[in-house]
């Protein structure tokens, strides 16, 4: 299991103090921030890491979706937007569309439910 994914299972399995909210990123209709940048990088790596998988990729394409849900709000960029490329992402790696689909709308749902904290951890690592 990823580093990320185990963090983020212990994050949402353990008891902690209601997460403060992150505010949303102002939609002037120019995605060019910071928050657009990091989350278009996320998907294009995930889509590329999916495309190369025979096995666990409704799992994969899952944790991806779940990933950009808690990141989404922060973003800034259109909830449909990347929900169609990330349908297209599970597509391109041979899951069935109607798979692809619940399988994203479902763990963006899910994300959104938790939003993450984009802030560095300690050590220079990101918290996603």
């Amino acid at each position: 299991m990823p580093g990320w994914l185990s963090r983020e299972v212990t994050r949402v399995a353990t008891s902690q103090p209601p997460h403060r909210a992150m505010p949303a990123a102002p939609r002037s209709g120019s995605w060019g921030g910071s928050g657009t940048a990091y989350l278009t990088t996320v998907i294009k790596r995930g889509a590329a890491q999916l495309a190369t998988m025979s096995d666990g990729r409704k799992r994969a394409l899952s944790a991806l979706a779940y990933q950009v849900g808690g990141l989404l709000t922060w973003s800034g960029l259109p909830r449909d937007l990347v929900t169609s490329q990330l349908i297209d992402a599970g597509t391109a790696s041979a899951l069935p569309p109607a798979a692809a689909a619940r399988i994203v709308h479902r763990a963006i749902a899910n994300g959104l439910s938790k939003p993450l904290d984009p802030k560095p951890a300690p050590g220079g690592g990101h918290a996603a």
